[in-house]
């Protein structure tokens, strides 16, 4: 089994068979997914690879929006890329998922949509538990892959899920 999240990403989306993967953690869900038909399904998006959307995270002491592409073409040229923090590549270019970060692919190949939220629910962490999580981060960060590999072995990361339409 992969190791990393782009690793462990990028084996779920070799095994999707839909035209499209919507990709969400374990502890995400989607508002307002009945619009995610209509924008795959419109002739005007026959040339977007992938959709953006706002993330809320939920937390104790925190909600702040956060878009990421989570709505994306099945296709073989697009991966996952780093292994926490991951984002999506096509062709080896970063796929940017912030509106002000888009460039040319703003409307062109990726499209922002509001009106769908992605709710990023952290397992309701308290507060103790979140700074926690980022000092884990931190740590593992600064290590060597040998020793991330050996972390990983031992220790049980959220799980991924990605569906497909």
């Amino acid at each position: 089994m992969p190791y990393s999240f782009s690793e462990q990403r990028n084996f779920a989306i070799e095994q999707a068979t839909g035209d499209w993967i919507l990709s969400l953690d374990a502890d995400e869900t989607i508002d307002n997914s009945r619009y995610m038909t209509e924008l795959i399904h419109n002739p005007a998006n026959k040339d977007i690879v992938g959709f953006s959307f706002p993330t809320d995270h939920v937390t104790q002491i925190m909600t702040d929006q956060d878009p990421h592409v989570r709505l994306f073409r099945n296709r073989p040229d697009i991966r996952w890329e780093r292994e926490i923090h991951e984002y999506l590549t096509i062709g080896g270019h970063q796929l940017h998922s912030h509106p002000a970060a888009m460039g040319v692919q703003q409307g062109r190949i990726l499209r922002y949509q509001p009106e769908i939220t992605v709710v990023h629910w952290s397992y309701t962490m308290t507060k103790k538990e979140i700074l926690e999580k980022v000092a884990w981060y931190q740590k593992y960060n600064k290590l060597s892959s040998k020793t991330r590999r050996h972390v990983e072995e031992k220790t049980l990361l959220p799980a991924n899920r990605i569906e497909d339409f």
